[in-house]
């Protein structure tokens, strides 16, 4: 046994000294790469990136190589591939086959690269490799003029092998390079005058997990920050930064009142003269008349009277636009700069700290939050990529403060059921939902979608046995969503011994324990606070009587972040199950993880406990 194990070892120990030592070269795949059938670091890995090099020019041009290792056909999707860098050039690409004992190299044709998509004038590529079968080594590499200051990925949802990158600077630019704060990965890096390089070995893939709103943000990888253009003109604080930005036409001058745009506004305004009712009519005359092109920005792309004239803008114009209107009916609105969750935390001040701009009212002692852009966005409501720490509010005397976007309002749900179990055990009943919030920002956006012939598809509960009918939706209200619909369902009920047993929430509890894993390396992200109510009368048979129904509950997670409470209750021939699950707290570190599961293990065995009916 011992020998066996020295044998393994040895041969493993050969394996990557053979590896390491691969010539990384384009076109010199060796016949080891192409020969193994697995890796010993990652054996269960279906592809492996042997090889990543990224060299940044500042400025200039970056330039990509890859060699990637398909093991089998669950790697083949590892085998498309969309270059990541706009108008990109000299594209190279390979597959490396191995045919009777020889490595048969096929080349990429040109003509299967084609445009993926177009962002603001920017094409992207996209191709999929030729020849393609278990064990095959694809080869990359391209040059890109563009897009010198992007990100570079260090980590992938495969294995990287080794993975460099190094980033040159001989501009008069400075720059700092930050790694990604919320990953994990160990990274040599070595920095000179002009340069600086980083290099990384046997990098895990990204584990995916539930409840993540973006695994990107958790993806190790290199950040390029600019903090000075010039000697003179320096991003290294905030108040430098907003400083700088206070010079921009659009945050000096676009946010003062205008003349062009006075007598709409103040039909739209009427003689309303609550501040707070006045700021949403002004917010709902923006909303209705100018279109987002779905490019984010926190500067704006144009004035607000090109704005204006073309009813279409990127999300800094169409949220500067409404701070000029606000402050042109009297109210105190300021630009707030964001940024995205998936942009990350903004925590050194540079030129891609934030990349959005919404508008904030101050009326009394309190900031109202308004994003026009976005459909998905609401009166104090902005879209939920946006609560993410805090934002930055800029006044017109270079003053600045910043603005917590954690705690937006509770979203409420409730559920109104009624149900009667006939003489042939089959549920029939009727829902009403009320949607608020973000739940009813979601639904608005989902019906518009879905459009009236496919409405009934808004129902989507996990319940095998479950029919719906006479489904309506009701989106027009500016606050809420109202959807109601008839059911059936079949078999909710087992019959032993001629006892009944059915669960009390019918359909509307968990389907299962989102849960279950026994560690959590990520925060565990809900969105946003909400409250679920649910509320269900239970008719039974005549002849029958509930002989069991659970005893009540009450469980909450520590520090008031949620609870749960449950009840049953009988009154006569029916049965009432009210329920009320309450998020406080949206966005949990990991290391709350063991209470959440725990919290969410309770309420599954709560909820699973039968109601059992005897015949009278």
């Amino acid at each position: 046994m011992t020998k066996f194990f020295t044998a393994l070892s040895l041969i493993v120990f050969f394996f990557n000294a053979e590896m390491t030592a691969q010539n990384n070269e384009f076109g010199e795949v060796s016949e080891a790469e192409v020969a193994s059938k697995s890796d010993p670091q990652f054996p269960e890995a279906n592809a492996v990136v042997l090889y990543r090099d990224v060299n940044v020019y500042l400025g200039r041009y970056v330039e990509v190589h890859e060699r990637i290792k398909i093991f089998n056909e669950e790697g083949y999707d590892y085998a498309t591939i969309r270059i990541p860098y706009p108008d990109v050039g000299r594209v190279k690409g390979a597959t490396y086959n191995l045919v009777d004992g020889a490595v048969v190299k096929t080349e990429l044709d040109k003509d299967l690269i084609f445009t993926d998509e177009e962002v603001k004038g920017v094409k992207f590529k996209k191709f999929s490799f030729p020849n393609v079968s278990p064990g095959s080594v694809i080869e990359l590499s391209y040059k890109s003029e563009k897009g010198t200051g992007s990100d570079i990925d260090l980590q992938y949802d495969i294995p990287i092998r080794k993975v460099k990158a190094k980033v040159t600077n001989n501009s008069q630019i400075g720059i700092e390079i930050l790694q990604n704060p919320r990953a994990f990965l160990n990274v040599n890096r070595v920095e000179n005058s002009k340069s600086t390089t980083f290099i990384a070995t046997n990098v895990p893939a990204l584990e995916y997990e539930n409840y993540v709103y973006d695994m990107d943000l958790y993806r190790s990888y290199l950040t390029i920050n600019v903090t000075a253009v010039t000697n003179s003109l320096t991003f290294g604080t905030w108040e430098s930064l907003v400083e700088i930005l206070s010079e921009v036409d659009g945050f000096q001058v676009g946010i003062k009142p205008k003349k062009f745009y006075k007598d709409e506004v103040a039909a739209a305004v009427g003689d309303e003269i609550n501040e707070l009712e006045k700021a949403k009519l002004v917010y709902k005359y923006v909303k209705s008349n100018f279109k987002w092109n779905e490019n984010y920005d926190f500067v704006p792309d144009q004035s607000v009277r090109d704005t204006y004239k073309k009813k279409e803008g990127d999300l800094a114009d169409i949220n500067l636009v409404l701070i000029s209107m606000l402050n042109s009916v009297g109210l105190k609105a300021h630009p707030i700069l964001v940024s995205t969750k998936s942009n990350g935390i903004p925590l050194t001040a540079s030129s891609s700290a934030f990349n959005a701009m919404i508008a904030g009212v101050t009326i009394g002692n309190k900031t109202h939050l308004f994003d026009a852009a976005h459909d998905e966005s609401n009166v104090n409501f902005i879209a939920s990529r946006f609560l993410n720490w805090q934002g930055l509010r800029m006044y017109p005397d270079k003053a600045f403060d910043w603005v917590s976007l954690t705690k937006p309002r509770t979203s409420p749900r409730s559920i109104m059921a009624t149900a009667e179990l006939d003489e042939d055990f089959l549920m029939v009943g009727s829902v009403k939902e009320r949607h608020g919030g973000y739940y009813d920002i979601n639904k608005k956006a989902k019906i518009k979608d879905l459009g009236e012939n496919k409405i009934e598809t808004i129902i989507n509960y996990a319940q095998s046995g479950l029919e719906v009918s006479d489904v309506e939706a009701d989106p027009e209200a500016s606050s809420h969503t109202e959807i109601a619909f008839e059911f059936e369902l079949d078999n909710a009920v087992d019959e032993i011994d001629d006892k009944l047993y059915f669960s009390p929430l019918l359909f509307f509890g968990l389907s299962e324990n989102p849960f279950l894993k026994e560690e959590r390396k990520y925060s565990i992200d809900f969105e946003f606070p909400f409250k679920d109510q649910t509320m269900l009368t239970i008719k039974i048979p005549e002849n029958y009587k509930a002989e069991f129904v659970p005893e009540p509950a009450r469980i909450a997670l520590p520090e008031g972040a949620g609870s749960f409470i449950y009840r049953v209750s009988v009154t006569g021939q029916n049965i009432q199950v009210a329920t009320i699950f309450e998020m406080k707290t949206p966005v949990l570190a990991y290391d709350k993880y063991e209470s959440l599961r725990e919290f969410f293990t309770i309420r599954m065995t709560k909820e699973n406990e039968k109601i059992v009916l005897s015949k009278i």
